[in-house]
């Protein structure tokens, strides 16, 4: 029941640590409290097929989750890019190409992130510039796009893509997260778009290639209660009382 090492969670982060720490020779056990490992990386089966519930898309803009894949050798495809984009305003369907969808974007996100650089100069320190985020910081995406001066036909527009983005309603997803979203590539509308869908991947061949490399002990189903430190021992309880 000693380890030199206890990781509480088995997602990528988890697995990761407890890798390097596996190969400097250390004593390691990672406790996870679902039945699998793997964390938001799931892929599982599905109407007689493999299908990720949860992220699959990763991109070199991502260096750390890139640069395992590159370790390990794993395959990943761009998926197919749509001919057309479809959005609804004033109750009819748009039609769009995907290349005029990007020009006219790229020119209302200059307009809903006018001065992204200013609040976020360093995004991978989103806090970098910490009183110009606290400014805005109360502001939803929604409340933006309705102080931006657009069309009703803009904000539908605005509205189709970013509550996309944001798997909620703009109302319920913060500027300065999106904001970040924009900063991160570059404030390229493009790159954006490249970033957070272009490379898809079977994630459960990144969690089996750590879990293999760094062979830990593991104990599912056995969610952390408390950690508990005396001096130089640290002392983790498990939900059922094990110590």
């Amino acid at each position: 029941m000693s380890y030199d090492v206890i990781v509480v969670g088995a997602g990528l982060a988890g697995l990761t640590a407890a890798r390097e720490l596996r190969h400097t020779g250390r004593r390691v056990l990672v406790l996870e409290g679902r039945d699998r490992i793997g964390g938001r990386a799931y892929t599982s089966g599905f109407a007689g097929t493999d299908v990720e519930f949860g992220g699959a898309y990763v991109h070199w803009f991502q260096p750390h989750v890139f640069a395992e894949l590159t370790r390990y050798g794993l395959t990943y495809e761009p998926p197919p890019e749509p001919a057309r984009w479809s959005y609804i305003s004033a109750g009819r369907v748009h039609d769009s190409t995907v290349p005029d969808l990007l020009a006219r974007m790229t020119a209302l996100f200059e307009r809903l992130f006018p001065d992204v650089l200013a609040r976020m100069p360093l995004p991978h320190l989103p806090l970098a510039a910490a009183d110009a985020v606290a400014d805005i910081d109360h502001l939803s995406t929604q409340d933006a796009i309705d102080k931006g001066g657009f069309t009703a036909e803009e904000r539908d527009l605005l509205n189709a893509l970013l509550s996309t983005c944001s798997s909620a309603p703009c109302a319920d997803s913060a500027y300065t997260a999106m904001l970040r979203w924009f900063a991160l590539p570059g404030s390229n509308f493009g790159l954006m778009l490249d970033a957070v869908g272009v490379y898809t991947l079977r994630t459960a061949d990144l969690v089996d290639a750590l879990l293999t490399d760094g062979r830990p002990d593991v104990r599912l189903s056995t969610p952390v209660a408390a950690v508990e430190q005396y001096g130089a021992d640290v002392t983790v309880v498990t939900r059922d009382g094990t110590r």
